[in-house]
């Protein structure tokens, strides 16, 4: 289980990705976030290019013994790898492997600390990750900003195909943004960052205790960031309809994302997709309780196809 306080190195473990991370500190890690029973476990280090810089993105692949299918997941701002341990144990239990990132500076991988100059640099990894991990039919998973970057992809690359394509309250715009935007046209002219403010995105009390003590997790949010996602939303929401059919689960106490505005704005770009809506769960879906877990997962088994029943 989680703790209090991490035994591994965090500053030491992201420096080793020069070559590869030292194996006893990144089992402290794993047993850190609750990730050493997650079947077999393997790690490894894409060097891509973005922006001309050379960066070095984690990829942790968990995987039964015998994977009958395969998922690419991705995580939400300020989260990593290591928060998504309930989904990956689900998926593991129906056979399917999962490679997991963490995208530009979050998690291990490098890039500056919870910040990007555009939505498009994110979006380049996830790009370098797929052609690299090279499997035509994949499962595509995304939580919060992984959900929206998941779907930006898909858009620039209508050729990919995926097998199921499941969002965990996918981004399009921030949680009162209609009043928020004026306190940041302001900022941006002052201010370059301000202190995070870590909210209670979830009714797990393990889980809000972790995310105030989790060691990879960024404590500024970067009005360059704030810029990045503006720029990408007001592109995205212009796009035309796609015949995509994602499968959706929002909560309706998401005080991160305006949950009504990405209803409005999915459903009409997604005219395919499903939903759940849960009325008491929060923003951090995977990682609410026991019951609301169970109803998510629930709701997936009878909505998804994660194994060919031919296989």
């Amino acid at each position: 289980m989680p703790r209090a306080r991490s035994t591994f190195d965090h500053e030491r473990l992201r420096a080793q990705l020069k070559a590869s991370p030292d194996q006893a500190e990144f089992a402290e890690y794993l047993e850190f976030y609750g990730l050493n029973n997650a079947a077999q476990h393997s790690s490894e280090i894409l060097t891509t290019m973005i922006r001309g810089r050379e960066e070095r993105i984690v990829i942790q692949t968990f995987a039964p013994e015998q994977p009958r299918a395969w998922a690419f997941f991705h995580h939400g701002y300020y989260d990593h790898v290591g928060l998504f341990r309930h989904v990956f144990d689900y998926l593991l239990k129906h056979g399917v492997g999962i490679h997991a990132i963490d995208n530009l500076g979050h998690g291990l991988s490098t890039g500056e600390r919870a910040t990007i100059p555009s939505f498009d640099d994110y979006v380049e990894v996830i790009a370098a990750v797929d052609r690299h991990l090279d499997q035509k039919d994949m499962h595509f998973i995304g939580q919060s900003m992984g959900g929206a970057l998941t779907l930006e992809y898909l858009e620039r690359h209508p050729e990919r195909r995926t097998r199921e394509l499941v969002l965990f309250a996918p981004l399009v715009r921030p949680y009162a943004w209609w009043i928020n935007r004026i306190y940041f046209n302001i900022a941006k002219r002052l201010i370059e960052e301000r202190p995070r403010t870590i909210t209670s995105n979830a009714s797990n009390a393990e889980f809000l205790h972790l995310q105030h003590n989790d060691p990879l997790q960024a404590r500024v949010l970067p009005v360059q960031w704030v810029q990045a996602m503006v720029n990408w939303f007001e592109v995205f929401e212009r796009y035309p309809s796609s015949t995509r059919a994602p499968k959706i689960i929002q909560g309706h106490q998401d005080r991160t994302i305006d949950w009504r505005h990405s209803v409005k704005i999915l459903s009409d770009r997604y005219p395919q997709s499903s939903w759940l809506h849960i009325p008491e769960a929060s923003h951090h879906l995977s990682n609410e309780s026991d019951a609301i877990r169970a109803q998510i997962f629930g709701w997936l088994d009878e909505n998804c196809n994660w194994v060919d029943h031919t296989d």
